[in-house]
């Protein structure tokens, strides 16, 4: 059996995961033998670190039974939640994780979280714990940037779809956003607008819905190319390759702002960028009304010299 130093579980969601790759970063910067658990999707947005990966099962006792077959020397959990730390303790699990939602009793090694700060600043912080726990050490602070590493394939398939459909100069907007924020949809209101805004300037406008968003895609952003079936990987390399990338408070936000910091701006209008803006890009805020106006985004636009 394969032995680690740590195991890892990954968020459950894909902006998290992104602002949690500093961590992975530093952890492979000190030579820790790592290996991660997550979603389904998280083999393919990872696999330009070369950390084994591997899917984190959904039922409870297969779960327990999963951390039970993993040889790691300690275990970290990212997630918050109270099970995200029982479940590895039941299986005998030396536990690191933030100290919350009553979970203090699971974790061998509790880190206090520091409130009102940003989650590349909270991922940090885990970093820094596991790096101690191994007698290590890392920088107070996360980098500037995020790090997305992008394996040569995945660039090979993003060159091939800019050339299938003649995308040179393009701009990638990113439309949609799960679920709430305190009852109030993270969507801004007026895409179509700015993609006819946009294409009137001549320039290519992509979206890469995922697949529970195609239909929702072709029934309400209008005017714009739909790539179907681009996975999380091959649109980080798309990302790389584009002019420009506008996007709502979303997890396609935060895979921008890793390989094209520069041309990465969030569309800000519920949530609070001080927790979640695109670590190391750009973003764009209400001024007056509850989002920001088509002439703000355009702002922005022109300022990168694209219309």
């Amino acid at each position: 059996m394969k032995t680690y130093d740590c195991a890892i579980q990954l968020p459950n969601w894909v902006g998290d995961t992104v602002m949690a790759t500093p961590l992975l970063s530093a952890l492979k910067t000190l030579h820790l033998n790592c290996i991660l658990l997550g979603k389904p999707w998280a083999q393919s947005l990872l696999n330009g670190f070369s950390i084994d990966t591997m899917i984190y099962p959904q039922n409870k006792h297969a779960r327990i039974q999963c951390w039970k077959q993993i040889n790691a020397k300690y275990t970290l959990v990212l997630p918050n939640s109270l099970s995200s730390a029982l479940i590895p303790w039941l299986a005998g699990k030396k536990v690191i994780g933030m100290k919350t939602n009553s979970r203090r009793v699971f974790l061998k090694h509790p880190v206090k979280k520091n409130d009102h700060k940003h989650e590349v600043e909270y991922y940090w912080q885990l970093a820094k714990k596991v790096a101690a726990v191994f007698d290590l050490s890392i920088p107070a602070t996360p980098p500037s940037h995020l790090t997305l590493p992008l394996l040569e394939k995945e660039k090979i398939k993003a060159r091939e779809i800019i050339d299938q459909h003649r995308l040179e100069d393009f701009i990638i907007i990113c439309p949609f956003a799960a679920g709430l924020h305190k009852g109030q949809s993270k969507v801004w209101p007026h895409w179509n607008t700015l993609i006819n805004e946009i294409k009137q300037h001549g320039k290519n406008v992509i979206c890469c819905p995922a697949p529970n968003e195609t239909i929702l895609c072709k029934e309400q952003v209008l005017g714009c190319k739909i790539l179907e079936n681009i996975s999380l990987s091959t649109f980080a390399a798309l990302c790389k390759k584009s002019a420009c990338i506008i996007s709502n408070d979303t997890g396609p936000m935060h895979i921008a702002a890793a390989v094209n910091p520069d041309k990465t701006c969030g569309v800000f209008g519920v949530t609070n960028p001080k927790l979640t803006a695109p670590w190391g890009a750009h973003y764009i805020t209400p001024t007056t009304n509850q989002w920001p106006s088509v002439n703000d985004v355009l702002d922005w636009v022109q300022q990168q010299s694209l219309v």
